[in-house]
C-alpha cells in the first residue's frame, strides 16, 4: 500500500484542548495573585470569645426591645463627613443614655473601621463622622442606657 497522493490532515481539536487548559491555568494564576495582594482583614483572632461576646450582645439586644428601646439617627451627609444627631427612644419617648458610640465601618475595603463617641447635646447626642472615601458605609450605634446596651445599623452613602 502506497501513500502516494495522500495528505496528512490537521486535526484542530488537541490544540483547542491545549490552549483551553492553559488559558484556564493561566486565569486561576491571576485570581491566586490578586487573592494574594489583597488580603482580607482577620475577623476574630478567638472564635470562641467573639462568639461568647456576640451571646452576650444577643442578651443585651432582647432585653432592650423588651424595654421598647430604639435608636433614632439623623444624618446630614456633607464636605466628606456625616454630622449625626442620635436619640436614645422609648415607647415614652426620649430616655437619657449615658453615652453614644458610631463605629465607622467600610464593608467594600478594610482599614476604615473606627469608634467616635457622640458628645451630649441638644435633646440626644450630636457629633460628626468622616467619611473619608466615597461609597457605602456602615454605621454602628451603640448606646449605654443604664445596664443595657443598645445597638442598631444605619447604613449611608458617602
Amino acid at each position: 500500500m502506497s501513500t502516494e497522493g495522500r495528505t496528512h490532515r490537521f486535526e484542530p481539536w488537541p490544540v483547542i484542548l491545549a490552549a483551553g487548559l492553559l488559558c484556564m491555568i493561566a486565569i486561576s494564576l491571576a485570581f491566586y495573585g490578586i487573592a494574594r495582594s489583597h488580603p482580607d482583614a482577620l475577623v476574630a483572632n478567638d472564635a470562641y470569645e467573639a462568639g461568647l461576646r456576640y451571646n452576650a450582645l444577643l442578651s443585651q439586644r432582647r432585653a432592650a426591645e423588651q424595654r421598647g428601646l430604639d435608636i433614632r439617627l439623623e444624618a446630614e451627609l456633607a464636605d466628606g463627613a456625616a454630622r449625626l444627631r442620635a436619640r436614645v427612644v422609648d415607647r415614652s419617648g426620649v430616655v437619657k443614655a449615658r453615652s453614644v458610640v458610631v463605629r465607622r465601618e467600610r464593608p467594600a475595603e478594610g482599614g476604615y473601621d473606627a469608634d467616635f463617641p457622640l458628645a451630649a447635646g441638644d435633646g440626644g447626642f450630636v457629633g460628626e463622622v468622616p467619611l473619608p472615601r466615597v461609597g457605602r458605609w456602615r454605621l454602628v450605634v451603640t448606646a449605654e442606657v443604664g445596664d443595657l446596651t443598645v445597638r442598631r445599623v444605619f447604613g449611608v452613602r458617602g
